[in-house]
């Protein structure tokens, strides 16, 4: 009896009608990449002392969150429970420490925008001094700690 069972759907199309180079299917999957998962990229590669330029602490400031099903009257509460805790409207989403400097990383995916909150928090930051930067993909990220010196 036959397997009733679907091969999962390609992310990236399979056959276009032209060669694609490793480095342009590296693109496109790059591209196709989620926030989050530009995010766990990134923490597992800052995590691992392999490398990077010595010791980094880096960790992600959790303002978004959802939960299926609350109703707005629960969420706002939740938000005002939140921000009473010192959590702030737009934060970055990383925090990196690296050789006695601190980063602000800010990851979006390749179509993201920032928003009003997040363009206000960067606009803070960098009144009281932070260096505030925000990247559209893994490979802008990267280059970011290249030059901050946290990636080889």
């Amino acid at each position: 009896m036959r397997s009733t069972r679907r091969a999962p759907r390609p992310r990236l199309p399979l056959f276009t009608g032209q060669a694609l180079s490793a480095a342009d299917y590296r693109a496109q999957a790059e591209r196709a990449m989620s926030e989050r998962e530009i995010q766990r990229a990134l923490i597992a590669e800052l995590r691992n002392p392999l490398a990077t330029h010595g010791a980094v602490l880096a960790w992600h400031c959790p303002n978004g969150w959802w939960l299926p099903g609350l109703d707005s009257e629960t969420s706002a509460r939740v938000w005002k429970t939140l921000q009473a805790d010192g959590a702030l409207p737009g934060a970055s989403d990383l925090i990196i420490g690296h050789n006695g400097s601190t980063l602000l990383l800010e990851l979006k995916s390749a179509t993201g925008k920032q928003s009003d909150a997040q363009e206000n928090f960067e606009r803070d930051a960098a009144a009281v001094g932070l260096v505030y930067r925000t990247a559209s993909s893994l490979t802008e990220a990267r280059s970011i700690l290249r030059e901050r010196g946290v990636l080889p």
